[in-house]
C-alpha cells in the first residue's frame, strides 16, 4: 500500500522520523492509524452505550 500525504502531513511525518520518534515514515503512519483504530472503536463504545442506556431508560 502506498499512502499519498498532503505536503503539511508530509513534512510531519518527516520531521517525526528525523527526530527519532519513528525509526521510518511507514512507522509513523502505522502509529496514526493504530491511533485512529482506537479513537472509533472508543467512539464506537460510547455510542452503544448510550444506546443501551437509552433502551434500559
Amino acid at each position: 500500500m502506498n499512502a499519498n500525504l498532503p505536503k503539511d502531513l508530509e513534512r510531519y511525518v518527516q520531521a517525526k522520523v528525523r527526530s527519532g520518534r519513528f525509526t521510518s515514515s511507514d512507522e509513523a503512519i502505522a502509529e496514526a492509524v493504530r491511533l485512529l483504530r482506537q479513537r472509533e472503536e472508543a467512539e464506537e463504545t460510547r455510542v452503544l452505550a448510550g444506546i443501551r442506556q437509552g433502551l434500559e431508560d
